[in-house]
């Protein structure tokens, strides 16, 4: 069967405007810093421990917002950083489950503006275990034996954004629309919508078969444009209204990023670090 043409129409632009810049670079930068100075302890498959958590989500410049009675929860952008700065090896683990500054985060520090944050955005698009699957809130997950390619997965979607015109508008629903005509199978190449056990969060109900593709593939989709894309700046998103977050743009850094765009020719070059 002949694949459907990707095709999305663009939209005029939104009345209010989100855009994280270079925020996740200096969260980064602030991480290594709590790092180098207080050397935490990790608990095994979760991380840094809830108050730990907290304390360093309150000197980042984006904030998890954290729901009362809710301290027990993963705050998800704050995981993010923190799996972040090992992919770009920023960081490392002790023998004693503690984290340490990595020497190989020099090199990252005496990068300009623009490297540092591609680095950053090459960490994440090629790291095979973070698992941008497992952080989509509306799903929960049966451990029968299954598994996904987060790195294919990702660098898929990728190639498809790629596919936009920068700085034109889109609707993420129309983005997600358009992959599930064109590439439907881009996280399954076997096309097999069967023996993943995944289940809707709030229902607990197995979505199984292609007649979930939204709720999984589409729920995926918007996840990664509407976060990890958002929070590295390669997209800014916009609403009719404010915090709403239902259309998207490339920006200029993530032209850069999807090499639709030269380093040269985005905006001058911030103050270094010091």
């Amino acid at each position: 069967v002949e694949a459907t043409p990707f095709v999305i129409q663009p939209i005029a632009a939104p009345a209010y405007v989100s855009e994280h810049g270079d925020a996740l670079m200096w969260d980064v930068f602030n991480f290594a810093t709590f790092v180098q100075r207080e050397e935490p302890q990790t608990e095994p498959n979760v991380g840094l421990d809830a108050p730990t958590s907290t304390r360093l989500n309150a000197h980042f410049l984006i904030h998890d917002v954290i729901q009362a009675n809710e301290t027990e929860r993963e705050l998800p952008r704050l995981a993010f950083v923190t799996r972040l700065a090992r992919a770009a090896r920023l960081v490392r683990s002790t023998g004693e489950g503690g984290l340490r500054v990595a020497p190989s985060a020099k090199a990252w520090l005496a990068a300009s503006a623009m490297e540092r944050r591609a680095m950053l955005f090459h960490a994440w698009r090629d790291d095979p275990h973070w698992n941008d699957l497992r952080q989509v809130p509306s799903l929960r997950f049966d451990e029968t034996g299954w598994h996904n390619d987060p790195a294919r997965t990702r660098q898929a979607v990728l190639a498809h954004l790629a596919k936009l015109p920068v700085g034109a508008w889109h609707t993420i629903a129309d983005f997600v629309q358009a992959i599930k005509q064109s590439a439907p199978d881009f996280q399954r190449p076997d096309g097999d919508y069967d023996r993943w056990h995944i289940r809707d969060a709030k229902s607990g109900k197995l979505l199984t078969g292609f007649e979930h593709w939204d709720k999984v593939e589409g729920a995926l989709i918007a996840y990664l444009v509407e976060s990890p894309l958002l929070w590295l700046g390669v997209v800014t998103v916009g609403g009719a209204k404010k915090n709403q977050t239902d259309l998207f743009r490339i920006s200029e850094f993530g032209a850069v990023c999807l090499e639709l765009a030269k380093a040269s020719e985005v905006q001058p070059e911030p103050k270094p670090f010091v």
